[in-house]
């Protein structure tokens, strides 16, 4: 009995490190297995990229569109505004200047006397 004591006195540090470096081993296995199924999902997502308008080789990739922060929303169509008229009304060029008091546009300082004189109804 004495010697099968002191057998097991020498071989239990043994037999306990072998068990921690078995459960270490286990542990780090699967923390790859977890790590690579991650990976697999993450793949099958889909992926949004977003490119700068500048033409910038830099780009931003989203797994998921929730996480996508606001700045890179796109923003909405804004409404044209109506066209005005911008040709002179005394020469039917095209207008450089505006005048103040009519708000019609005028060519050159013959129609601004033109326009001054008779208003915008010609």
């Amino acid at each position: 009995e004495e010697l099968l004591l002191e057998a097991v006195t020498e071989t239990e540090p043994k037999n306990e490190r072998w068990l921690l470096g078995r459960q270490r081993l286990y542990a780090e296995e699967e923390a790859t297995q977890k790590l690579l199924q991650q990976q697999n999902n993450s793949s099958s997502q889909v992926l949004h990229r977003y490119i700068s308008k500048r033409g910038s080789y830099l780009t931003l990739t989203f797994c998921d569109m929730d996480a996508v922060p606001k700045i890179f929303e796109k923003k909405k169509v804004q409404e044209e505004k109506p066209k005005t008229n911008n040709n002179c009304v005394i020469t039917g060029k095209r207008a450089r200047y505006k005048d103040p008091k009519t708000g019609c546009g005028y060519y050159d300082l013959a129609a601004f006397r033109e326009l001054r004189k008779h208003g915008p109804n010609k």
